[in-house]
């Protein structure tokens, strides 16, 4: 499980940067009933993760933001009021 602060702690942004670009390559767009993406993310647990223990997380929602994330957020100094979400992992 990781600790906050533990080495190499970062979450990846989104379809927004840290500076407030649009960065495409990131994006799905949904267009006359159909959806298009350009991602694929995948996590694979090795261990079993108890809910909040570390491992894998995610900002719900954050998906289909349209803001930059917040720096504090992405390297885990600060969860903005439970923004954070580490489910069980299996």
């Amino acid at each position: 499980a990781s600790e906050k602060g533990a080495e190499g702690f970062s979450l990846h942004g989104g379809t927004i940067d840290a500076a407030g670009n649009y960065v495409p390559y990131l994006a799905y767009h949904y267009s006359h009933g159909r959806m298009y993406n350009n991602l694929l993310a995948c996590s694979v647990s090795l261990v079993d993760h108890p809910k909040g223990s570390g491992g894998f997380v995610v900002v719900r929602g954050s998906h289909k933001a349209n803001f930059p994330t917040p720096p504090e957020l992405i390297d885990g100094a600060d969860d903005l009021g439970g923004s954070l979400f580490q489910p069980e992992t299996r």
